[in-house]
C-alpha cells in the first residue's frame, strides 16, 4: 500500500462516511472498517478485527459504536445472507461490487488518495506493511494479493469500488510512504 501515514484521531468534519466489512468467523477476523472522506484525504479506523463474530454479534457491536443506522456499509459481496441478516437489524447494508481485476483496480483506487489510518488501528497498519501480490516465475508482480494481510484492506477496497471512483484525491508527497 501507498501513500499512507498515521495519525490521532478522525476528523469530526468530513465530507463522506462510510464503512467496509470483511467477514470472517473460524479461521479469518470480521474487519469493520470507518472510512471518512476529509479535504480530498481518507481517514481510516478500525472498528472491528475479530474471529467469532456471528451477524447478531456485529449488529450488536455496530449499535455500541453508536453507527448511525443511515451509513452505507460496503459488505463482502460473497455473503449474501449476512448481508440480508445484519440489514434485518436495521444498517444500510450494501454489497460490495466485485469482478474480474476489482481486487487491483481497488487498491489502485486506495493508492491515490493519502490515506491517514489512526494510530489505534493496529491491524490496518500490519496489512499496509505486509501487503503484497503474488509473483508469477519471474518475479513480476501478478493481480493477484497473497491470502494473507488482506482482511482490513479487502473492507477498504469495497468503499473505493463502490463510491471513492467519483471523488478528487489529494496525495500528499511528503508523507507517501513505499514499502519494499
Amino acid at each position: 500500500m501507498q501513500n499512507w501515514k498515521i495519525v490521532a484521531n478522525m476528523p469530526q468534519t468530513y465530507k463522506k462516511r462510510w464503512l467496509g466489512m470483511d467477514f470472517g468467523y473460524t479461521n479469518d477476523p470480521t474487519a469493520i472498517i470507518d472510512i471518512r472522506l476529509a479535504n480530498g484525504e481518507l481517514y481510516i479506523d478500525e472498528l472491528l478485527y475479530l474471529k467469532g463474530y456471528s451477524n447478531p454479534m456485529i449488529a450488536k457491536f455496530l449499535k455500541s459504536c453508536d453507527i448511525p443506522k443511515y451509513i452505507p456499509i460496503i459488505a463482502d459481496s460473497s455473503e449474501p445472507k449476512s448481508i440480508n441478516e445484519i440489514k434485518a437489524f436495521g444498517y444500510n447494508v450494501e454489497p460490495a461490487v466485485k469482478g474480474a481485476d476489482s481486487i487491483r483496480q481497488g487498491i489502485s483506487i486506495l493508492n491515490h488518495y493519502q490515506k491517514n489510518i489512526t494510530q489505534r488501528s493496529l491491524n490496518i497498519i500490519k496489512e499496509y506493511r505486509n501487503y503484497r501480490w503474488k509473483t508469477d516465475e519471474n518475479g513480476n508482480p501478478t493481480n493477484t494479493p497473497i491470502e494473507i494481510y488482506n482482511h482490513a484492506v479487502d473492507a477498504q477496497r469495497y468503499v473505493a469500488l463502490k463510491y471513492l471512483q467519483q471523488y478528487k484525491p489529494i496525495i500528499s508527497k511528503a508523507f507517501t510512504t513505499k514499502l519494499k
